[in-house]
């Protein structure tokens, strides 16, 4: 077979239909598939199109379309993107011109997001020396400011994000690096600089997902936020251990830069990846016990509303300034700034301030949040609003039950907020509830599960009865014959359950009744011959 020849943009677009389309697992099987030599041939047809015979437990053809998922295909039974497509594309790369294995096992371990140990090794020596060229006087010492330190990262490492054109797996060795230059320092100023190394790294993953055409985002906006999410959680992790109480000036002073970072990145207006947001308010949670770090943001974000420009995101501006008054206990200037922005856009951040109420006991701010919440779900009915909406009042009705306003909004709700109210009152052992609100939704009995309806007949058989009667009723009126064996069904139950009562007369004024009301309906009437309820 000649050499063939594979161009970058069209080798970049087969190894994008394997990372979008191709599990790791199955990467990695159609990996040893080629290095166990089982691929038998490999051709190029047709322009953007790979064609391929690989033997497995059979010998099964390949077809893959550069630019068409949907056209690629292989003979296996798998019925996917299976390993044999990946044996034939390593296949296919090993056999270009000049290619050898080393760099096969290149585009492998690209595909996997990683990098061959010997590269890494060659990376890990030779960064630090190109980053201390590119730095000029070196890395910042102990005194250095977290400025210096993020100026040296930009300077050594900020054009990092270039070499992630299709994953960010290579930020992490990045990440251990840096946190690595500070190994022997205090862990008070340890800490805060690992916090600054998250934030680089973090802020190198949301520029290499610019790098990414515009058809292929969102795939790599899911992937790059998975893998950017242990970062994310070290950093919460880190903000966590701070200690203001006892902080330091030169803590103060790295702790401001860093949350002034994070205030930047939160304050674009463009789409982005990490949630600045979230980590700009954990700052302010945990550091607005000290009145100074207080008045400060306060400030910082009334003059950033004042000084607003179109490419700012209000939302946030609002958000942050109704989480500060929150947290200083003014609920009622928080809902007045968070009420300046679309409900669907802020609510993320109301829901855990409204059960934050809850659990602290403070019932009566939490029904002022809860009236609030309450008049921007009603007004949209929207189902993404509902849920969490109505979680809280499930909260609120176990811990406060003699209250009846959260009935009510679970009553109002309906029947979007059904699936939620059934289960509570289940959960509540407000079977009459329960078996009022089934009839209001007309829930037929077959439509309740076997463990509920066993349930109910142990502890409360009473509130059957109108149920399998609704649904005796509707399963007649489906005029059939199965509707009417659904009903006789129904009408033994019934009769079990009036026995469980001791209430044989009124089973009988029942069966009566039914009998003679539909005494027509030939059908129906056999099928209560066939179980011995026509007498």
């Amino acid at each position: 077979m000649g050499n063939m020849h594979l161009n970058d943009k069209l080798q970049a677009r087969f190894e994008r239909q394997l990372q979008d389309h191709m599990p790791t697992a199955i990467l990695k099987r159609g990996w040893h598939y080629y290095k166990e030599g089982r691929v038998i041939s490999v051709k190029t047809p047709v322009e953007d199109t790979l064609t391929g015979i690989v033997k497995g437990s059979e010998r099964y053809a390949v077809v893959m379309d550069a630019d068409q998922h949907r056209y690629s295909s292989c003979s296996c039974p798998y019925g996917g993107a299976c390993k044999h497509m990946a044996a034939v594309f390593f296949q296919y790369c090993r056999e270009l011109e000049g290619a050898s294995d080393n760099s096969v096992e290149g585009i492998y371990f690209h595909l996997l997001g990683l990098f061959p140990a010997s590269e890494a090794t060659e990376k890990s020596e030779k960064a630090p020396e190109a980053a201390a060229a590119e730095a000029g006087d070196g890395q910042p010492g102990r005194e250095a400011t977290c400025d210096l330190w993020r100026q040296w990262m930009e300077s050594a490492y900020g054009e990092w994000w270039k070499r992630c054109r299709h994953s960010i797996h290579l930020l992490g060795p990045l990440l251990t690096s840096l946190k690595s230059e500070t190994k022997d320092w205090q862990p008070p100023m340890k800490r805060l600089h690992w916090m600054l190394c998250d934030w680089f790294v973090l802020d190198q993953a949301e520029r290499a997902l610019t790098t990414v055409d515009s058809y292929s985002r969102y795939y790599h906006e899911v992937s790059f936020a998975r893998t950017a999410e242990p970062w994310m959680l070290h950093m919460q992790g880190l903000l966590d251990e701070l200690q203001p109480d006892v902080m330091g000036e030169r803590e103060l002073e790295w702790m401001e830069a860093i949350a002034g970072l994070l205030f930047d990145r939160a304050l674009r207006h463009e789409r982005q990846m990490m949630d600045w947001e979230e980590l700009y308010m954990a700052v302010n949670e945990k550091l607005h016990v000290r009145e100074q770090w207080y008045d400060q943001q306060m400030n910082k974000l009334q003059s950033g509303l004042d000084n607003l420009h179109p490419e700012h995101n209000e939302h946030f501006l609002h958000s942050a300034l109704a989480n500060l008054f929150f947290l200083h206990g003014d609920d009622r200037a928080a809902r007045e700034q968070f009420s300046r922005n679309p409900f669907q856009k802020i609510q993320k951040w109301v829901y855990p301030l409204v059960a934050r109420r809850m659990d602290d006991g403070r019932w009566e701010e939490a029904s002022s949040w809860m009236d609030y919440v309450h008049e921007q779900v009603a007004a949209s009915r929207n189902p993404r609003m509902i849920g969490p909406f109505v979680a809280l009042c499930r909260k609120a009705d176990e811990r406060k039950p003699e209250l009846p306003e959260w009935r009510e909004y679970m009553l109002e709700l309906l029947p979007y907020s059904y699936q939620e109210l059934s289960e509570h009152w289940m959960k509540r052992r407000n079977y009459r509830e329960w078996a009022e609100l089934q009839l209001l939704v007309g829930t037929r009995t077959e439509e309740i599960s076997r463990a509920e309806l066993r349930q109910l007949a142990e502890t409360a058989p009473e509130v059957l009865l109108p149920l399998y009667h609704q649904s005796v009723e509707s399963a007649i009126a489906s005029r059939n014959r199965q509707g009417y064996r659904t009903a006789v069904k129904g009408m033994k139950q019934l009769e079990g359950l009036y026995g469980m009562l001791g209430q044989q007369q009124r089973w009988e004024r029942y069966r009566t009744g039914i009998l003679t009301k539909y005494q027509r309906l030939r059908a129906f009437q056999e099928e209560l011959w066939k179980e011995k309820l026509d007498r």
